[in-house]
């Protein structure tokens, strides 16, 4: 029996990410935007206009307009030439998953507040040409899908016959969004530390314990009692009894645990949340802040001085040696390095801030 769903997440989370530079073969709403791959990175590099995706920024280091057009082409080397890009591209605003901050995942899921979603009402999906609208609530914003057809929706119904769950987008409220942050930071107390996005989203493959063998930490955080997102599904009327488990013979009855209308608009699932961060989440951070402190004595020992400074450095694609005869490009994989400094050090770290402390902020 093969977890089609656990390999798909290992492959798609690790060894890809979606950088947006793609051709846009046909026309949007009858407004003419077909351009190349190569013209849509010219824009954003060279010009003022954004990734499709707003989460990748460019990092101009070493890049000239001639060996950007370098980098295009249908040859055998268009695989080498997509890791020379990514070397090109940054992640704007990137949370780590290690975080356990309250604070700081309260702040991740706050940030979908006020946001639209492309919506396109029932009745005027059955028109030809039915105008997409966007639409925002003040809550958090959580989509299932690209286009919804209906308005924001607010709690977890319990009756299954009730329309608007099927149709709408959920919006969250902050009491809901303050429990989910607690729970997760429980999560990943639990599971952590993550070495890898995959090894987050997935089910953990430890028989020795069963709850972390069922869900990813986002989802086990989404069915915590404590957080009543999902209240409303959780209730007799909308999840499988024992007795019609039992009758299905599982191999693994626990993945039938829960509730069964996962294809309503209203219930949050860990898809429809890394629907929108998932462009932003890091299992690790490359932006530090490092303190440091020193102090001046004189002969008999005592201390004369003291001084107490911080620096924010910000890890870089540019390995350390990154000129010279054995120079490594910024796509070179770490087992490929020539150089030893690089081979030890790995890449460059550049201060982006730093300041003198006083002894009351220490």
């Amino acid at each position: 029996m093969v977890d089609h769903s656990y390999l798909a997440n290992k492959a798609l989370w690790d060894d890809y990410f979606f950088s947006s530079i793609a051709p846009h073969l046909v026309d949007v709403y009858d407004r003419d935007q077909k351009i190349t791959a190569e013209e849509l990175a010219r824009r954003v590099f060279f010009g003022t206009e954004q990734f499709p995706n707003r989460r990748i920024v460019p990092y101009h280091e070493g890049l000239t307009g001639t060996s950007l057009g370098d980098l295009f082409g249908d040859d055998d080397a268009a695989l080498e030439r997509a890791e020379v890009m990514a070397s090109h591209l940054l992640v704007k605003g990137p949370f780590n998953v290690n975080s356990t901050s309250v604070d700081a995942w309260r702040a991740l899921f706050s940030s979908l507040r006020g946001k639209a979603v492309a919506t396109l009402g029932l009745e005027e999906s059955l028109e030809p040409n039915g105008p997409i609208r966007p639409e925002s609530s003040d809550g958090a914003m959580v989509s299932a899908a690209s286009v919804a057809n209906g308005e924001a929706y607010e709690g977890s119904p319990a009756d299954p016959i009730e329309v608007e769950q099927w149709t709408s987008w959920r919006s969250l409220t902050d009491a809901e969004v303050n429990s989910l942050a607690e729970a997760m930071v429980r999560q990943v107390k639990a599971r952590g530390p993550f070495l890898s996005l995959s090894e987050f989203v997935n089910r953990r493959l430890d028989g020795s314990d069963r709850e972390l063998s069922v869900k990813g930490a986002l989802q086990a955080a989404l069915d915590d009692p404590d957080v009543s997102i999902n209240e409303g599904f959780r209730g007799p009327v909308r999840s499988f009894s024992e007795e019609e488990v039992s009758r299905m013979n599982p191999a693994f009855p626990e993945a039938l645990e829960g509730p069964v209308a996962y294809g309503s608009s209203a219930y949050v699932d860990q898809a429809d949340i890394l629907r929108s961060l998932g462009a932003q989440l890091t299992p690790r951070g490359d932006t530090f802040v490092i303190r440091a402190y020193g102090d001046s004595l004189d002969q008999n020992g005592a201390v004369r001085a003291r001084a107490w400074c911080e620096a924010v450095v910000q890890r870089v694609p540019e390995y350390l040696e990154a000129t010279g005869e054995r120079a490594d490009p910024a796509h070179r994989k770490q087992a490929e390095l020539v150089s030893e400094a690089n081979r030890n050090f790995g890449r460059r770290f550049r201060i982006v801030q730093f300041r003198w402390l006083s002894a009351e902020e220490v």
